[in-house]
């Protein structure tokens, strides 16, 4: 097992690896080329990361321009982001650049499928440079609220995090609140390095370990970072989890769970449910794996994602504007995102057995007369509070 002293030497290596004074949060900055001279880029991605860039690009000293977004969303080809045209991939064959840097995230897989059936080479011609930002705290905190707050791990107790996003956080402190083993799926990578993450501890995990030694409550402090120090597993000079404590299991998909019935002590996701093709089946799977009397626990941002983008000039409820089949083309080569609305996901939990304790819509936009005379068929029999419902959390324990 690897000594606890080394892992404070990467602790105090966090500063070592900070080599970019810009604050990314959307960006893997030790995946970014160096850009000398005048390059020419183009961002792959009308999104935060994107948007961090070109901010970057304009206030750095140094003569790379971007000429170009391009994303595989129809909606906002033509559109401009930053100064730049959204444009179709198709046109990439057709414009002079000198460097791709995909700062898509949620589709970053596909996408570099995509450009190398182009003809374009990874680490040459184009670069995986998004990440997800950590926000292990935040949901730690909402865990706090809806779990901890009741009950406390059992002995052999175990948990599983659905979408892990890159990054691997929150099981670490999933397991440092006591829980015995914490199970992680994803049906992509993203980025996320496992079991060996020699390269990732410093920047992204130390950190954990000096919030730990933060905690005022030293019994408490003083466990949870012995938990935290047996996480690791050094071999020579390579850093590893214990796959026995923390197991990511991948790719596997929400909808199609190859875990036992009634394993699962708490089952949690965030910003995961919208993105699933078929919600009965995630529902109906999560209620299997859980056990009798277990928790489980889900954020589910139902706002059109487009709308967080500059560029597509979209609000929160623009995809209830097309038909199912309408939908399901401009999301073709995206990151899918489903139409379920907040009542929905209540429905379909109480339907599969979950004995809810507690329900709650997050934010609400008003509609007005116009916008409601342009959502398709399918939402008119919803009724106004219901349609004007953004976000909302799910939590409750299997009866």
């Amino acid at each position: 097992m690897m000594k606890s002293d080394w892992i404070c030497e990467g602790v105090r290596a966090c500063d070592a690896v900070n080599i970019c004074p810009i604050d990314f949060h959307w960006l893997n900055i030790r995946e970014i080329p160096e850009l000398t001279g005048a390059p020419r880029i183009v961002l792959f991605g009308a999104g935060e990361g994107s948007r961090e860039m070109a901010e970057h690009l304009k206030n750095a000293s140094g003569q790379a321009r971007i000429i170009a977004i391009c994303d595989n969303d129809p909606s906002i080809h033509g559109k401009r982001f930053h100064g730049a045209e959204v444009i179709h991939p198709a046109r990439l064959k057709s414009i002079p650049f000198d460097t791709i840097l995909v700062t898509s995230i949620s589709g970053r897989d596909q996408i570099a499928s995509q450009l190398e059936e182009m003809g374009f080479k990874q680490n040459r011609d184009f670069y995986l440079v998004g990440r997800y930002p950590d926000s292990y705290l935040p949901a730690m905190d909402l865990i706090k609220r809806a779990y901890f707050s009741r009950t406390q791990p059992g002995e052999n107790s175990v948990c599983l995090n659905v979408g892990p996003g890159g990054s691997f956080g929150l099981e670490i402190l999933l397991y440092c609140y006591g829980f015995n083993r914490v199970l992680s799926i994803d049906t992509h990578r993203f980025g996320a390095n496992y079991p060996e993450l020699s390269s990732d501890y410093p920047s992204r995990y130390a950190a954990i370990r000096t919030s730990l030694l933060a905690i005022s409550d030293e019994p408490f402090r003083k466990k949870a970072v012995e938990r935290f120090d047996s996480l690791f597993i050094r071999k020579n000079d390579q850093l590893f989890f214990d796959d026995t404590k923390i197991e990511f299991l991948y790719p596997m998909n929400i909808c199609n769970l190859s875990i036992p019935d009634n394993s699962c002590d708490f089952v949690f996701s965030s910003g995961v449910l919208e993105h699933v093709e078929t919600p009965d089946a995630a529902v109906s799977g999560i209620m299997r794996v859980l056990k009798e009397g277990g928790v489980t626990l889900h954020r589910i941002i139902t706002r059109d994602h487009r709308s967080f983008s500059a560029a597509s000039g979209c609000h929160a409820f623009s995809y209830r504007n097309y038909s199912r089949e309408e939908w399901a083309e401009i999301t073709m080569k995206k990151f899918y995102q489903n139409r379920i609305l907040p009542v929905e996901w209540k429905e379909l939990f109480l339907h599969y057995g979950l004995y809810m304790d507690r329900f709650e819509i997050e934010n609400r936009v008003s509609i007005d007369t116009e916008m409601a005379a342009q959502f398709h068929s399918d939402f008119r029999f919803f009724s106004r509070p219901d349609l004007e419902a953004v976000n909302c959390v799910v939590a409750g324990f299997r009866r």
